[in-house]
């Protein structure tokens, strides 16, 4: 089992606002199954120095999920990120996690890391509540390849 942070109860009680903030994460094309994402996505990578302590989102600024994937894009341009024209983007919004993967106890905390970036990070180390929180969040989000006129 990989070993997830942990952030103190008090860290957990905290909102980062009750607007909804619409948070897109990269898909690579290897947890991309039957046109799906797979539950790797949400995965934290321990193989890492340091190992990840959060899921790395970007916010979305857009009327809808096209436009907001082309968002993300231009900020993933502008940061030189490697991604490929066959991946695509996880997308869901803040509101939904706070009523249904918060609720009746809060399993994740979403930070704003480096606006547009953000953290969601696990509220405990316990692999149900992990898992819960997971599929969780897998059910109530979108996921979408990149569209082809994205790409250059």
């Amino acid at each position: 089992m990989k070993k997830c942070n942990l952030i103190s109860n008090d860290e957990c009680s905290l909102s980062i606002s009750n607007d909804e903030i619409y948070l897109l994460r990269y898909v690579k094309p290897s947890y991309i199954i039957n046109g799906d994402c797979s539950d790797a996505v949400l995965q934290l990578r321990d193989d890492r120095s340091p190992p990840e302590e959060y899921l790395s989102f970007h916010r979305g600024d857009g009327n809808n999920i096209n436009s907001r994937i082309q968002n993300v894009i231009s900020i993933l341009n502008g940061k030189k990120f490697n991604y490929s024209k066959n991946g695509g983007f996880l997308h869901i919004n803040t509101l939904e996690i706070e009523d249904n993967v918060n609720k009746p106890r809060k399993l994740v905390e979403v930070k704003v890391e480096n606006d547009p970036h953000y953290g969601i990070y696990f509220c405990s180390n316990s692999p149900v509540d992990i898992l819960e929180a997971k599929t969780t969040l897998l059910i109530i989000s979108q996921f979408e390849l990149i569209p082809k006129a994205s790409c250059s």
